[in-house]
């Protein structure tokens, strides 16, 4: 976690008690998740204010300090520029005191008719258990307290991000396209597909969203990509549409009856530059992979389709995927069964499936090198195959 502080007197002028510093740190969960313990990686798109109250938890309409402050930024639109306001200096009393921290978009903003100073909303209330605002129409975009005794070092607020998508509206961004780029590589061969096979494919960007307890890709939200390059084939195209958590590309070839491959990954609406390597899965092999498992149709509400390969692209035996929460089945080297707890060996061995990681399942494998394949992400999207090919990048170390 990226620790973030501000110096600030919490004791009276002439006390012996120490001066502490303010600090916060961010939600992991289960209530309220930033998703991210990194600072650096909960965005905030939109002009922030941040207010810090102070008060006795006895009389909490009579506060010692209520600030409230524009958030300054230097273009890194993120949570670790709260640490840049200047906390007011305010001697208090050596007491058991209450700090709440919240932050808000400028349209919860007021302002003070004589002196135009900023008003920040002021009956937030916050959770007795884990401290993070109340959910409702007038909650904070992010927020938490935590308390102050004489003598404490440092206080650490707990920042829950109880409505993140206030400070990251797409009208505030300021983003007009999103460029995506893509190329797109055979399942079977680990390489690009050739300009003839491209030309059979439709490639085309979306974000999934969730509907109940299922997420779908639906025709009417993806756009289209433009071939821009004849050999090796490549794709790309300027989307007008911002992507808030997820952003998938997905490729379909024209053979009847074929399937949607999908290959997604994180995204922020920050992002102004995608840039995919799509994977062509031709139906003969997802047939083959069907049968393995078998099943006579492609399951209602999607699956993971993956393969561990080595630095070479060739498939790498006895890798050990982990997908948290899910169950993970390997494909036999003939891809003719589900057959053993790690990877398979063999030109058609390496192949893993899920058919109940929920979307947004993240896969890796951390077996046989120094520097891992980044983890994917993965997870049923109804009618799709989402695809994700863990590749090292290094040499595989024996043991």
């Amino acid at each position: 976690m990226r620790g973030l502080l501000l110096i600030a007197v919490l004791a009276c002028t002439g006390c012996e008690t120490p001066v502490p510093v303010l600090r916060f740190a961010v939600s992991d969960g289960p209530a309220q998740s930033c998703e991210s313990l990194d600072c650096a990686d909960v965005p905030l798109s939109c002009d922030t204010w941040m207010s810090i109250r102070i008060i006795d938890p006895a009389d909490p309409e009579a506060p010692y300090l209520s600030q409230c402050e524009k958030v300054p930024t230097t273009g890194l639109l993120n949570l670790c520029q709260i640490a840049r306001v200047d906390l007011e200096r305010t001697a208090l009393p050596i007491k058991d005191l209450e700090v709440q921290v919240a932050l808000y978009p400028e349209s919860m903003i007021t302002r003070d008719p004589d002196t135009n100073e900023d008003i920040c909303p002021s009956e937030t209330q916050y959770d007795a258990v884990n401290g993070f605002p109340v959910e409702g129409e007038m909650a904070p975009a992010l927020g938490g307290r935590a308390y102050y005794r004489p003598g404490d070092e440092d206080v650490t607020v707990t920042l829950g991000c109880t409505n993140l998508e206030l400070l990251n509206d797409p009208t505030c961004v300021g983003l007009a396209t999103v460029q995506v780029k893509a190329s797109v590589e055979d399942f079977d061969l680990a390489a690009s597909v050739t300009p003839p096979e491209a030309n059979r494919l439709s490639v085309t960007v979306g974000e999934p969203v969730s509907e109940g307890t299922s997420f779908v890709l639906n025709p009417g939200s993806v756009t289209a990509l433009e071939r821009t390059v004849t050999a090796p084939p490549a794709w790309g195209t300027a989307v007008d549409q911002l992507f808030t958590s997820y952003a998938c590309l997905a490729v379909l070839d024209d053979t009847p009856q074929s399937t949607t491959a999908l290959t997604c990954d994180e995204a922020k609406v920050t992002d102004d530059d995608l840039s995919f390597t799509g994977i062509r899965l031709t139906k003969a092999t997802l047939d083959q992979i069907l049968r393995a498992l078998s099943l006579t149709q492609f399951p209602a509400n999607g699956m993971t389709i993956g393969i561990v390969l080595d630095t070479n692209g060739d498939p790498l035996v006895n890798q050990v995927v982990t997908a948290p929460g899910a169950t993970v089945l390997y494909l036999s080297s003939d891809r003719n069964s589900v057959v053993g707890t790690a990877t398979s060996g063999g030109p058609l061995g390496a192949v893993f499936v899920s058919l109940d990681a929920p979307f947004g399942t993240m896969f890796a494998t951390t077996s046989g090198s120094p520097m891992a394949p980044q983890p994917l992400v993965g997870g049923r999207i109804e009618g799709k195959a989402t695809m994700t090919v863990l590749r090292f990048a290094d040499p595989i170390v024996e043991d």
